[in-house]
């Protein structure tokens, strides 16, 4: 059994008090020195958790962290970081778009609007872009027949109704008129 004295107690005590007070010291003097690593690393934070739910552009991530207030050097830097960690791609975000935007059987002019709104230009960033897509997927023309065929329009004039469908799908009116035309000659 070890005995500990009053005295041996007092000097733990007062150690454990300048410790405590040297480590706040410490602490306040790291906040307060420079605040652009902190935001920074505050971006980056915010950007980890948003690709978490899902795939994000670049300019979708960008936006929202200028929504959140932070200063335009942080959004570059934070960026800049999540590119270079591989969270951020914007090929990536427009392959997995495209292929489940076409699988959805919407139009590709609608896609590439979309991707437009995203900050990303497909014909430039993508290779082979629509060949190496359409290639995968059913004729443009069939699948909009497909999506008329599957969920056909419930309105008097049902060619009219066609057509407006595929043209809100995101199809070009030329592909929409014809898929309609030929859809409503199935139908009588």
């Amino acid at each position: 059994m070890v005995y500990i004295t009053k005295e041996t107690l007092e000097k733990w005590y007062k150690d454990s008090q300048n410790s405590r007070v040297d480590k706040i010291t410490e602490h306040s003097d790291f906040m307060s020195s420079s605040n652009e690593p902190k935001c920074e690393n505050e971006a980056f934070k915010k950007i980890e958790r948003l690709v978490k739910v899902r795939d994000r552009s670049v300019a979708e991530v960008t936006m929202r962290l200028e929504k959140d207030s932070y200063s335009s050097e942080c959004i570059h830097s934070a960026v800049q970081r999540a590119l270079r960690c591989g969270y951020l791609d914007d090929v990536r975000f427009a392959d997995v778009l495209i292929r489940s935007r076409l699988r959805a059987r919407k139009g590709l002019a609608g896609i590439v609007s979309e991707l437009k709104r995203h900050g990303i230009n497909p014909e430039v960033q993508l290779p082979n872009f629509p060949d190496a897509y359409l290639s995968l997927f059913p004729s443009q023309k069939d699948s909009a027949i497909a999506l008329l065929c599957k969920k056909p329009p419930k309105s008097k004039n049902k060619l009219q109704a066609a057509y407006a469908k595929l043209v809100r799908s995101g199809y070009s009116s030329s592909l929409a008129s014809e898929a309609a035309r030929e859809w409503y000659k199935t139908q009588e």
